[in-house]
């Protein structure tokens, strides 16, 4: 999937005939745990992650990280699944 956000080109690990994106594998690792959902406000580190995205995860845009945690954790407590939100490093 590839996606116009201006974000650095994903990283390939060529296996032969197969080719394995980062993306792939980190998509593979949300389905895993049944991540449903994304909320965030993002930032620059984020481009590569939104360029990536897997199908059928939708990404809830915010524009503050403390309301994206609120979503998250009320997704997490309504639907008896894992929230997620992707947190910027440094102090909050």
């Amino acid at each position: 999937m590839d996606v116009a956000l201006g974000a650095p080109s994903r990283s390939r690990i060529a296996r032969g005939p197969l080719e394995v994106t980062v993306s792939d594998v980190f998509s593979g690792i949300l389905r895993h745990h049944g991540v449903e959902a994304v909320s965030g406000n993002p930032g620059s580190d984020e481009l590569s992650f939104l360029a990536g995205r897997p199908d059928g995860i939708p990404y809830y845009l915010v524009l503050q990280e403390g309301a994206a945690i609120g979503i998250a954790d009320g997704f997490a407590q309504a639907s008896d699944t894992i929230g997620l939100e992707p947190a910027m490093r440094g102090a909050a």
